[in-house]
């Protein structure tokens, strides 16, 4: 699998959007939240795999 550059996740150029912008976005659309008794294996699952997507952009935007 080839790597993606942060420029190929942002989109195109006249998009205007860079990688801190996009990285700011997502986590306000997927904020951290701590889990609620009443939470299926399902969604804490679903928001773990959020959280390391989430943790991976910021690891690549701090690499750059």
């Amino acid at each position: 699998m080839d790597d993606l550059s942060l420029s190929d996740i942002a989109g195109p150029v006249g998009l205007q959007l860079s990688p801190q912008s996009l990285f700011n976005e997502m986590k306000e659309a997927f904020p951290l939240r701590p889990p609620h008794p009443k939470d299926t294996m399902n969604d804490l699952m679903f928001m773990g795999g959020q959280q390391s997507v989430l943790q991976w952009v910021q690891d690549r935007l701090e690499a750059e």
